[in-house]
């Protein structure tokens, strides 16, 4: 079985939520965009700057062999073929500014690699981030315990280490020493291998042995199949363990990494959409200039950058961008590639309106963008996704037909397509509670449950499905779909117990049956559930309030909701308006005269 990008990025998601981050192998194929030549590049370099040593290799039967032939060269020769390469080369690609910005957002823990280049090490530190560094040709792999993540480990040494293994015989020998560490980590996090051939040393074999179906194993590679692979190893190992180690064909590191980050919203870096802002929040680290001389260089550089970042750069460079290219004729001569970079300016740059409630300029930005590539999978489910978001706000019914129709067309494209179906689902749970239609309730459900049939174990996708259910129950005051999105969302909650908001959820859906029902038991579950919740996080007080209005003990009902003013927790001005639980508080002055507020508050906002 394989995955999607998109569907890599939902694995990525759960493991962080989980709290067992993916652990990235990477080899060369990470570095060639870097110019770094792989183990078959470095074969013919050494073909051409070391002939006398390599005249009795046999070219044919070990074209492959990186082991053999770093075999011949001493190890000054070796320094000396690297050196160009891994010392000199100061160039950085985009697959490792890629991995920086999955390990800074948390869903990488460790980057294991067979490089001795640091281009990843340069990468997070321009990105501020500062992973720890492990040299395993030197250091004590059995004190693997001891590393902090998130972290780097070089496996077979770096260029600047006093060791670099090459050899048949040097990365043999090593080899022996990882097996524990290895089975550890194999045995811990789910692990997904990238830019790495599995011929070139020794390491696969311990791998192959040490694999026990603990976690999920992705290898990605850029022939289409695994019978392209061209090693016989690689191949019965994925096909023995299909269940659970999953190839992914056509794919190269730079592409399949910046789409993957894109996919999990931490692309680009905030040094390339702000650089002001980024270096701004780099310096915070930088103690206060300590002399009185009137030079100080940090306050006056501090003051200039914070001018700097307020202003709207990001729109420029995503304007800037869609300027270049603002028709069909504009992108003829463009790969696949070069296109979805340009559809993804568009989608960055129509979000950007979205949060500035710059409604038709975010739509006629979609518009542009899908005149162009008609057929871009993810800038229809995001032009989507904006139309939802806008008619939720101005409760337009028209609107959502609008987003409907475009995760349908999404969908026509990519059935399966995940983040398609949510859409559609939550678009049409809203036009069936407007309209009061059971029928189109009915397709929501029916949408969800194939969501579920294809990601059964994310937690999420129970409780937007238990939030859906939720909405209609409360349109239809009906007990039967208030006990299935109670039971949705504890699901969820069971899946991921760490995560608060499906606790905060599940109390919010008990009580409102308990609401339904007059039910004196539930009125008790939901109050012992929701102090238990406060004790977790006392700033989430929004369903205490509900319980005391419910109940009619109206001060206590005022001085939770107060707190939860004070804390920013209160849900938006419609749902405080709307909500049937708020009922008994709705017409005292204090809530009255609060919602006055924020409904000023909200109108200088726009304004």
């Amino acid at each position: 079985m394989s995955f999607t990008v998109q569907e890599v990025a939902q694995l990525l998601k759960q493991s962080k939520e989980n709290k067992k981050p993916y652990v990235f192998f990477t080899g060369a194929g990470c570095s060639v965009k870097a110019d770094v030549p792989s183990a078959t590049g470095l074969i013919q370099e050494i073909h051409e700057k070391f002939p006398l040593q390599v005249k009795n290799i046999n070219h044919e039967k070990d074209k492959y062999n990186y082991g053999k032939y770093m075999s011949a060269l001493d190890k000054d020769e070796r320094r000396r073929l690297l050196k160009p390469h891994i010392i000199y080369n100061k160039k950085i690609n985009w697959a490792h500014i890629a991995l920086a910005c999955l390990m800074q957002a948390g869903y990488i823990q460790r980057v294991l690699t067979f490089n001795f280049d640091s281009i990843l090490s340069r990468a997070c530190n321009m990105l501020g981030l500062h992973p720890s560094i492990y040299d395993f040709a030197t250091a004590n792999p059995h004190l693997y315990h001891l590393i902090n993540d998130p972290s780097i480990v070089h496996l077979h040494g770096q260029g600047t280490g006093f060791v670099q293994l090459n050899t048949e015989d040097e990365t043999e020998k090593h080899t022996e020493k990882l097996g524990e560490f290895v089975a550890a980590t194999l045995n811990t996090n789910p692990s997904l291998f990238i830019g790495y051939s599995g011929n070139a040393d020794a390491f696969f074999p311990l791998l192959e042995e040490k694999y026990s179906e603990q976690h999920r194993l992705i290898w990605t590679g850029t022939k289409s199949t695994i019978d392209g692979l061209e090693s016989d190893s690689v191949k019965k190992f994925l096909k023995k363990n299909n269940n659970l180690t999953h190839y992914i064909g056509d794919t190269f590191a730079d592409d399949f990494l910046i789409q993957l980050a894109k996919e999990l919203d931490c692309f680009p870096p905030e040094l390339f959409s702000n650089p002001y802002k980024f270096l701004n929040q780099q310096l915070e680290t930088v103690q206060p200039y300590p002399l009185g001389d009137g030079l100080d260089i940090l306050e006056n550089l501090t003051t200039y950058l914070i001018e700097q970042s307020e202003k709207s750069l990001t729109t420029t460079l995503y304007t800037a961008f869609i300027h270049k290219y603002s028709n069909k004729e504009s992108i003829n001569g463009l790969n696949e590639h070069e296109i979805d970079q340009v559809m993804w300016a568009y989608d960055q740059q129509a979000r950007i309106y979205l949060e500035e409630k710059k409604h038709i300029e975010c739509q006629n930005l979609y518009i542009q963008a899908l005149s162009m590539c008609e057929s871009h999978v993810g800038c229809i489910n995001n032009y989507g996704v904006s139309l939802c978001h806008i008619a939720r706000i101005n409760n337009d019914i028209d609107m959502f037909v609008l987003s409907v129709k475009q995760f349908e067309k999404s969908l026509s494209i990519n059935s399966k397509y995940v983040n398609s179906l949510i859409g559609y689902a939550h678009s049409i749970i809203e036009i069936a509670v407007i309209k009061n239609d059971e029928a189109l309730s009915q397709k929501c459900f029916d949408t969800y449950d194939q969501v579920l049939n294809l990601m059964s174990n994310n937690p999420d996708h129970y409780a937007n499905y238990g939030a859906c259910v939720l909405l209609f129950a409360i349109q239809k005051q009906d007990e039967g779909l208030f006990h299935k999105a109670v039971n949705l969302i504890e699901q969820a909650y069971k899946l991921q117990p760490e995560n608060f908001e499906h606790l905060n959820n599940y109390n919010g859906a008990i009580l409102s049956l308990a609401y339904l029902k007059n039910d004196k038991n539930l009125f008790d579950i939901a109050f012992t559930s929701i102090n238990n919740a406060l004790e977790i996080n006392p700033e989430r007080t929004y369903n205490l309030v509900c319980y005391y209005s419910i109940t009619s003990q109206n001060d206590l009902a005022k001085d939770n909701l107060f707190k939860a003013l004070s804390y920013n927790t209160l849900p938006n001005l419609d749902h405080l308006n709307t909500d049937k639980e708020l009922d008994n508080i709705r017409n005292e002055p204090w809530f009255i005269e609060l919602l006055e507020r924020l409904k000023e508050k909200e109108d200088n906002k726009v304004a």
